[in-house]
C-alpha cells in the first residue's frame, strides 16, 4: 500500500513538473513568436514607422498603422483618408467611411465576431462576391501556423516520457 502511495506521489509530482515546464516554455515561445510576427509584417528592406517594441504590446493593434491595417475587418478600407470638410458641412455629409481608423482606434467602431480581419486572406485580398475565397490562406497565417507546429513538436520531444520516468526508483 505504501509503495502505491509513493508511486502516485511520484507520478503527480512528475505531472506537475511537466506542466510547469510546458507553461514556461509556452510563455517563452509566444514571446518569441511576437518578435517573429514583427519581422513577418515588416515590408522587405524597410522598417516599420513607428517601430514596434518586441516587449510592449501597447503600441500594437489598431494603434499602429501596419498592425491596424492587418486587423481591419475585410471589406472595410483602412486607408480611406479622413475627410477634410468645413465643420458646418459635417452634419450634411456621410462621414462613416471617412474615419475608419479613428473609429476603430477610439472604440467607436467595434469589430463584430463575424467580421474576419484582412490578414487572414491570401494576398490580403477580400472578394465581396465570394468571401470564402482566400480565407485562412494568408502567408502570415501560414508562417504562424508553421512556427506553432514547430514549437509543439519541440515540446513533445522535450517532454516525452522515458521508461525510467514512469517507474519509481528502486530502494
Amino acid at each position: 500500500m505504501a509503495q502505491k502511495h509513493i508511486t502516485q506521489c511520484l507520478i503527480t509530482n512528475t505531472w506537475f513538473q511537466i506542466q510547469k515546464g510546458a507553461n514556461a516554455s509556452r510563455a517563452d515561445d509566444t514571446k518569441g513568436m511576437k518578435g517573429a510576427i514583427i519581422d513577418w509584417i515588416t515590408p522587405h528592406g524597410q522598417t516599420l514607422t513607428p517601430p514596434l517594441s518586441r516587449r510592449n504590446k501597447s503600441d500594437r493593434g489598431f494603434h499602429h498603422e501596419q498592425t491596424g491595417a492587418l486587423l481591419c475587418p475585410a471589406g472595410v478600407d483602412w486607408n480611406i483618408p479622413q475627410c477634410v470638410l468645413p465643420s458646418f458641412l459635417y452634419r450634411f455629409s456621410n462621414t462613416s467611411l471617412s474615419r475608419i481608423k479613428d473609429k476603430l482606434r477610439s472604440g467607436e467602431m467595434h469589430v463584430r465576431g463575424d467580421q474576419w480581419p484582412i490578414f487572414l486572406y491570401a494576398d490580403l485580398a477580400y472578394d465581396r462576391d465570394d468571401p470564402w475565397h482566400g480565407l485562412l490562406r494568408s502567408q502570415l497565417l501560414v508562417s504562424v501556423s508553421m512556427l506553432s507546429q514547430q514549437i509543439t513538436a519541440d515540446l513533445k520531444y522535450f517532454f516525452r516520457p522515458t521508461s525510467t520516468s514512469l517507474h519509481p526508483p528502486v530502494p
